[in-house]
């Protein structure tokens, strides 16, 4: 049930960033990163590929690349979690780092054009709210850290 709800507010974040900030941190990014940080492997991955499924519904021109790419990221850092020790700066670097990788591939593949400024302010306002963004999810979905 935990899992419905989480999909829900996921779905409920893609509406809000798409709607209503087309410029400003990535919500879907960082709740991913949440989620990938506290789920399965599967979980994370299905919740990254659905979330990419419907950023890809917004601009239809290239089915596939969101789709491609949030996945990935959740995947990585479900795997890669439990190699690093659980400071209170793991998300705004795993933030970083996937906001890095997801707009070089966007890039890469022609799906969108980077302009420098827009790009540094979703890196920056990302960078900033990440900190809160576990400590706000964490309690809502997940009992108990995993250490």
């Amino acid at each position: 049930m935990r899992q419905v709800f989480l999909f829900l507010f996921l779905y409920l974040i893609l509406i809000i960033q798409t709607a209503f900030l087309p410029v400003g941190p990535d919500l879907v990014l960082l709740t991913l990163l949440v989620c990938a940080f506290h789920q399965t492997r599967l979980t994370a991955t299905l919740l990254g590929l659905l979330a990419g499924f419907f950023l890809d519904l917004t601009a239809p021109a290239h089915l596939g690349i969101q789709t491609i790419t949030l996945g990935t990221i959740s995947y990585s850092v479900a795997v890669v979690r439990d190699l690093f020790y659980r400071t209170r700066w793991h998300t705004p670097i795993f933030a970083g780092i996937s906001l890095g990788l997801k707009e070089l591939i966007l890039q890469v593949t022609a799906a969108k054009t980077v302009t420098p400024l827009p790009l540094i302010v979703t890196l920056l306002a990302t960078l900033l709210i990440s900190p809160f963004a576990e400590n706000i999810l964490q309690p809502l979905f997940f009992s108990r850290r995993k250490k």
